[in-house]
């Protein structure tokens, strides 16, 4: 019974216990809450958002809820659909790179990492999109009839000749030029004569109908004096280097297009056909030898050019006999080649290399494989012969005479008129050995 007596005794106190004391603090808690927006003390209902936002019942009726999380929102840190968004929101959801619109709908982003924005629906449906990445981004213009963000007018093609971006799908590149070139300036502008690159506001129109690009332009051989110059320095190095002298008088010209078509007892179509030529006589002008240059032509186009022309002269003097084409050409463009490789002009050397044709292209393959297999001198010696032998094998190289590598000079033209120049050289031309040969 003791036992039994003691046990409700303790139940007794433990009820008392709970009510003196655990209501004045269950009451003193309550006390103790205050509303997340008022700061208030909570005395009556509230409403808890999250694990810490509290709210009292008069801010709840007082403040609209945001459209997202139901939260009442003091300042809407945005709006959606003409209801607020609260911070926190606006924080989670994030915004659209367009129209800062708060991305609670769909939304599109890229794949590319580097390209972390993203847009709302609204702003891909109804906005111009950029052509090369797909989205509606601010600060969109138009180039070469297409949407283009300002991000990818940095990174993509862009056309060399017009500087505008290039539109997916078609563009142009030309052989041993770099940069690409959009449609519309490749079909639609001149195209340069010299490097077929085309022509901008930058260019300039020659008088005898040819169109030279600005990078042309700014390398042009047009004075006599220059192209005496670079005469004299290609000269030097025939001689020096390859010992190939000139030993007879010779002429040198410099003429446009039109004068070079007439030279040449052609129409004169508007076409740069010729860049150069060489003829033992050009009665009643020069009884002498001469070389013809196309004036204008760029640095590059010139040195080789004039480096051809001058081959065939010392070859003229060499073998006046020889006709075989595939000789006279294939042997202009490998000392041409030669000058070209010193002179480090590897675009151009290409361009020459490339060639296909059947006396300027397979005759330069022909003496490459001779100066392979027996060097320089056997190639002279070849252009010394008269012909291919009947059996199709190289003839043996002849002695190459001691006075072949002798230097000699370039001397200042005495008189220069119409571009003409005389070249003095140690002796006169033998007036029977005259022959035409372009």
């Amino acid at each position: 019974m003791r036992t039994r007596f003691a046990l409700l005794l303790s139940l007794l106190a433990t009820c008392l216990c709970l009510v003196f004391f655990c209501e004045p603090l269950a009451a003193q808690n309550r006390a103790t809450l205050s509303c997340s927006l008022c700061r208030q003390p909570i005395t009556g209902t509230y409403f808890k958002y999250g694990t810490n936002i509290i709210v009292c019942q008069a801010c709840k009726a007082r403040y609209p809820a945001c459209v997202s999380c139901g939260l009442p929102t003091v300042s809407a840190a945005a709006t959606y659909q003409g209801g607020p968004v609260c911070a926190n929101c606006v924080a989670k959801y994030g915004r659209c790179a367009s129209c800062n619109t708060v991305l609670l709908g769909r939304f599109f982003q890229s794949k590319d990492p580097a390209q972390p924005e993203r847009y709302c629906e609204t702003c891909v449906k109804t906005k111009p999109l950029c052509t090369f990445c797909g989205f509606p981004k601010r600060g969109m213009t138009q180039s070469n009839g297409v949407w283009i963000c300002p991000q990818c007018k940095v990174s993509v093609k862009k056309c060399s000749a017009c500087g505008e971006a290039i539109p997916p799908g078609t563009y142009y590149r030309i052989p041993y030029l770099e940069g690409n070139f959009c449609k519309k300036c490749f079909e639609e502008r001149p195209h340069c004569s010299f490097c077929n690159r085309p022509v901008v506001s930058d260019g300039r129109k020659l008088a005898d109908g040819r169109v030279s690009c600005i990078s042309c332009s700014s390398t042009a051989v047009h004075e006599m004096k220059d192209a005496l110059d670079a005469l004299a320095e290609t000269v030097r190095f025939m001689e020096s280097s390859m010992g190939m002298t000139v030993k007879e008088a010779y002429d040198f010209a410099l003429v446009d297009n039109a004068e070079m078509a007439h030279l040449l007892g052609r129409a004169n179509d508007g076409q740069m056909k010729e860049l150069g030529y060489f003829a033992s006589a050009l009665r009643p002008s020069s009884p002498r030898p001469i070389i013809v240059i196309l004036t204008d032509l760029p640095r590059s186009a010139f040195y080789e050019t004039v480096a051809h022309e001058y081959a065939h002269l010392w070859q003229y003097e060499q073998n006046p006999y020889c006709t075989e084409l595939k000789i006279n050409e294939g042997f202009a463009q490998w000392a041409a080649a030669q000058w070209l490789k010193k002179k480090e002009l590897f675009a151009t050397l290409a361009r020459l290399e490339a060639r296909a044709d059947e006396n300027y292209g397979t005759g330069y393959q022909y003496f490459k494989e001779i100066a392979n297999a027996q060097g320089g001198l056997g190639v002279l010696g070849l252009a010394r012969t008269h012909q291919f032998p009947p059996n199709g094998k190289t003839p043996p190289i002849p002695p190459v005479p001691e006075n072949l590598i002798r230097l000699s000079y370039v001397l200042p033209p005495g008189e220069m008129k119409d571009q003409w120049a005389f070249v003095q050289r140690a002796m006169p031309i033998d007036p029977a050995r005259l022959r035409a040969r372009q």
